[in-house]
């Protein structure tokens, strides 16, 4: 009679491991393909998301006063004036401390910057990250 022992808590920890690897992994390139689709002025937005994502645990931020009215595609303006900033020597300003507020309007966006850039990568890459994450795990599942 053969006997067998199995340490579980040595396989769940293993498999912990690997899947924090896996979804590192995934999380990096899905954030590669959507910024992609993020929009570009100076590159602000999409540096946010690479210092403000935690890639470990599969969270991908943009995280600027922007992002939120550019994610969704809809200009911001001031609820007095209508107006989402003016222009003083050259510079664009809102009045300080208004909260804007939803327009009727919608963003132009240029080159292959859009609304919904993750939804957008999404769409195009989901079958990509799932392999990726695939071979992460099963690389680091092998060690």
């Amino acid at each position: 009679m053969a006997e067998i022992n199995i340490n579980v808590s040595t396989i769940l920890a293993k498999a912990e491991k690997a899947n924090e690897a896996a979804t590192h992994a995934m999380s990096q390139q899905a954030l590669k393909d959507c910024n992609v689709y993020c929009p570009k002025d100076q590159s602000g937005l999409i540096n946010s998301s690479l210092t403000n994502s935690d890639l470990e645990k599969g969270h991908l931020v943009w995280k600027t006063p922007y992002a939120r009215h550019l994610y969704y595609g809809i200009i911001m303006v001031d609820p007095k004036t209508g107006k989402a900033c003016f222009p003083i020597n050259d510079q664009l300003y809102s009045r300080k401390g208004v909260k804007k507020v939803k327009s009727n309007r919608e963003f132009r966006f240029a080159g292959r910057g859009r609304k919904l850039w993750a939804q957008a990568a999404a769409a195009q890459h989901k079958e990509d990250w799932k392999a990726v994450y695939e071979a992460a795990l099963k690389g680091a599942m092998q060690k």
